[in-house]
Parts: structure tokens; C-alpha cells; sequence
């Protein structure tokens, strides 16, 4: 009798050995399968225009200053200044003005003349999207 639960215990570990290994390379199999469409998608989000546009921008200094304030519905040159001095950051008008003019372009923001020289800018459905998703990403790592 010994012998026989011997066996049947041998035969119980070697069948769950085989069913450990069919799952490990199935498991394998599904984690390639995931491996290979985020990496397709990476490989999407390089190279497509307007993805690859939005990505480039803010890879620019004070970009993500500059979707903040439209945010705050800090647009205009005077309110952002404030705004940023309150927080002893700096923020130069060029870099504000060449940002927004960017973030405009990527349609993140309108701008609104304020007369022939002067304009304000304001956020855009898409641009509150990113807004948001830039936040909820400076959250999540915070």
C-alpha cells in the first residue's frame, strides 16, 4: 500500500509540474503578446503627427507651466506673471508668449485679441483634457 501512494503522489507532483509548466508558457505567451502592443504603441505615439507634436512641446521649457495657467484661467501675460511671482518662479514673457502660441497651434488653446497687439489666451476642451491628465500623472507620482 505504501508503494502505491508512492506512485499515485509521484504521479500527482509530476501532473502538477506539467500543468505548472503549461501555464508559465502561456503566461509567457500572453506577456509577449502585452510586451509587443505596448511597444507598438509607443512606436504609434512616436511617430504620429499630432501625437509626436503634443510631445515634443512638452518636452519645452515651461510648458507644463503654460497648461497650468490656462488651467487656472491664467492666460493673459500679467495674470500668469503675477501668478508665477507669487510662487518665486520666473517665467519670461518670450517663454509664455512662444509656449502659448505653441499650445494654440496644438489647439489646446484660442487666443482672444485684446487689440492689434495684445491677446489673451484660454483653454480649449482638448486643452482642460490634457490639463487634467497632467495633473492626475503629477499625482500619482507625488
Amino acid at each position: 500500500m505504501a508503494s502505491k501512494a508512492l506512485c499515485s503522489e509521484s504521479y500527482v507532483r509530476n501532473r502538477n509540474i506539467k500543468l505548472n509548466v503549461q501555464h508559465t508558457k502561456l503566461y509567457q505567451t500572453q506577456m509577449v503578446g502585452i510586451i509587443l502592443t505596448v511597444e507598438e504603441e509607443i512606436k504609434s505615439i512616436l511617430t504620429d503627427k499630432k501625437l509626436s507634436a503634443i510631445k515634443s512641446m512638452l518636452e519645452k521649457d515651461h510648458a507644463v507651466d503654460c497648461i497650468f495657467l490656462l488651467y487656472l484661467e491664467k492666460g493673459r501675460w500679467k495674470n500668469a506673471k503675477d501668478f508665477m511671482q507669487k510662487l518665486n518662479l520666473t517665467l519670461s514673457d518670450g517663454t509664455f508668449r512662444s509656449r502659448m502660441m505653441e499650445i494654440e497651434d496644438l489647439g489646446l488653446a484660442k487666443s482672444v485679441t485684446i487689440d492689434p497687439l495684445k491677446k489673451y489666451y484660454v483653454k480649449t476642451e482638448f486643452g482642460e483634457t490634457i490639463a487634467k491628465l497632467l495633473l492626475e500623472f503629477f499625482r500619482k507620482i507625488k
